[in-house]
């Protein structure tokens, strides 16, 4: 390990020792491998390392949405590395890949909806609502689930999130997601994620693609 892991944390997955600020988040993004230390001031740690591709997204956004980036990857599984590399988390691996890996940025997504019981623009607008507080609605338009179209601001404008969706035919949709006013376009990585999680009870065949590869190559997932 390239550093000291918290006392019960054992294999691969690792959270480093004494910088868990006890914040809640990865054991949230992460409770069946996640857990905080009855020992060791509430540490969390990896309870167990993760097996199922399940438990493998869990570790991953769990490593996402770590504020201090305390949860590291130790191991040399390249397949992991591979993952990280390409969700822009190359500073949490201890190990490089065996050839060079590019973040890959995946802002469009297509899917079907035919809830009749929901709208769409309804469910997304509850979505973002979400969010913490330093996050707020700058815009927002629907026009019978046809067409939304949303903006987030950053409380000090650093940057906005741009969700815009249409309706091409027969209830598929397509939905892009753009950063505004910031030259951080991999951000989109972290909005993807959480809309794929969201979205995955609402709508069917979601498919991800990437303007990096010119929206020609599916994704079953961003991240």
């Amino acid at each position: 390990m390239k550093y000291s892991a918290q006392p019960e944390n054992i294999g691969d997955f690792y959270v480093t020792k004494d910088e868990c600020i006890t914040c809640g988040a990865p054991e949230a993004e992460a409770p069946d491998i996640i857990e905080h230390s009855e020992k060791n001031d509430g540490q969390c740690f990896f309870k167990k390392q993760p097996e199922t591709e399940n438990e493998i997204d869990q570790a991953i956004k769990a490593m996402m949405i770590s504020c201090i980036g305390a949860l590291r990857y130790g191991g040399n599984d390249q397949k992991i590395i591979r993952r990280l590399y390409e969700n822009d988390m190359a500073d949490f691996c201890d190990y490089s890949p065996n050839k060079s890996i590019e973040p890959i940025i995946r802002d469009k997504m297509t899917f079907k909806f035919d809830d009749k019981d929901n709208e769409l623009y309804h469910l997304l607008i509850k979505k973002y609502n979400s969010f913490p507080p330093y996050y707020r609605f700058e815009h927002y338009l629907s026009n019978d689930d046809k067409k939304i179209d949303i903006i987030r601001t950053v409380q000090n404008e650093t940057s906005k999130l741009r969700i815009s969706c249409q309706l091409i035919k027969d209830n598929f949709y397509e939905l892009t997601i753009q950063i505004q006013n910031s030259e951080q376009k991999n951000d989109i990585i972290g909005w993807a994620m959480h809309l794929h999680d969201f979205s995955k009870n609402h709508l069917q065949n979601i498919k991800w693609y990437s303007f990096q590869d010119k929206y020609n190559k599916e994704y079953t997932k961003p991240y």
